[in-house]
């Protein structure tokens, strides 16, 4: 074989475990993204979120009432705070499906 023949087969072999690694690659990151959508849709679902949302929405009623009638009262949690409380339920709850 001469130099040509040999580059030849050398660039070959380089584009074809390029090839082999892109597609393991992609195919383990379609198969986390779809474990994600998957523990995304599962969590919106959870008792627990569902809860927080419904507190939130009452928290946000709640805090229009207020400003509509001039005055505030204490002990009732913000919906910035509900808010907050939803999104960490939501996140712990996708953390904990994607480690399984």
């Amino acid at each position: 074989m001469d130099k040509t023949t040999k580059w030849l087969i050398r660039v070959t072999a380089c584009f074809v475990i390029v090839g082999i690694g892109g597609a393991f690659y992609i195919n383990n990151n379609e198969r986390t993204r779809t474990k994600t959508l998957e523990a995304e849709r599962y969590c919106k679902t959870t008792p627990t979120y569902r809860e927080w949302i419904v507190v939130l929405d009452k928290a946000i009623r709640a805090e229009e009432v207020q400003e509509r009638a001039g005055y505030y009262l204490d002990g009732l949690p913000s919906s910035d705070y509900v808010s907050k409380k939803a999104a960490e339920s939501y996140l712990d709850c996708v953390d904990r499906r994607m480690k399984r």
